[in-house]
């Protein structure tokens, strides 16, 4: 396979690159070209819905781990407490 890189700059990095790793260009080229191909994923991940009860579940379970706070006093929703006397 031949590859043909267009950008002069990127070329001139390359073969700096691998000359400073002591291997050549088309060596260097490979491995990270394999490198960044290996964390790229080929096909996209299966995406599964939970039934439903099992999300109802989750929430459950999510909203019951949080801290329980003291109720707010029935004079907190009267108008008149929204404004200083």
């Amino acid at each position: 396979m031949t590859l043909t890189i267009d950008d002069p700059q990127i070329e001139i990095r390359l073969q700096e690159e691998a000359d400073r790793r002591g291997i050549s260009v088309a060596a260097y080229a490979a491995k990270i070209l394999g490198a960044a191909l290996a964390q790229t994923p080929s096909s996209p991940p299966d995406v599964r819905f939970a039934p439903a009860d099992e999300w109802i579940a989750h929430l459950y379970s999510w909203a019951n781990n949080h801290p329980t706070r003291q109720p707010l006093p029935d004079n907190a929703f009267d108008r008149a407490s929204f404004y200083e006397n």
